[in-house]
């Protein structure tokens, strides 16, 4: 399969990661400086919904390379690589917590080990 010209890739209807309150994505950010727009036809709140809301409705849905690389590709689904450079930079990763799990010594260890995961799994290259 030949990759997604730009012009292909703004056409069609997307499934964004975002929330209401933060709806642009790194995408949309490059897609704005140049000039160009896509279709948002739904916008969820997670990559591994927005991949199986893709799967089951035909929309496209862009991630970091990683992380569509870890995931199942149907047969009725094609990956290519995104006509803009933007996924595959260095990204933000937050973890949230309620503050009554702050002090937690069970809870401090979890995001301890989460943190760690992340600095050894999402170093770039």
């Amino acid at each position: 399969m030949s990759p997604l010209d730009l012009d292909g890739f703004v056409a069609c209807p997307h499934v964004a990661v975002g929330t209401p309150d933060d709806d642009r994505s790194a995408v949309d950010i490059e897609l704005e400086r140049l000039g160009r727009s896509r279709v948002v036809a739904a916008r969820v709140p997670y990559f591994a919904v927005a991949h199986r809301f893709a799967v089951e409705s035909g929309l496209i849905f862009s991630g970091p390379a990683r992380l569509i690389a870890s995931l199942p590709v149907p047969k009725h689904m094609k990956v290519s690589p995104l006509p803009i450079p933007t996924m595959d930079r260095n990204f933000l990763v937050c973890l949230y917590w309620h503050e009554r799990q702050h002090g937690d010594p069970m809870h401090r260890w979890f995001r301890g080990q989460l943190r760690d995961v992340a600095r050894r799994e999402l170093r770039p290259g």
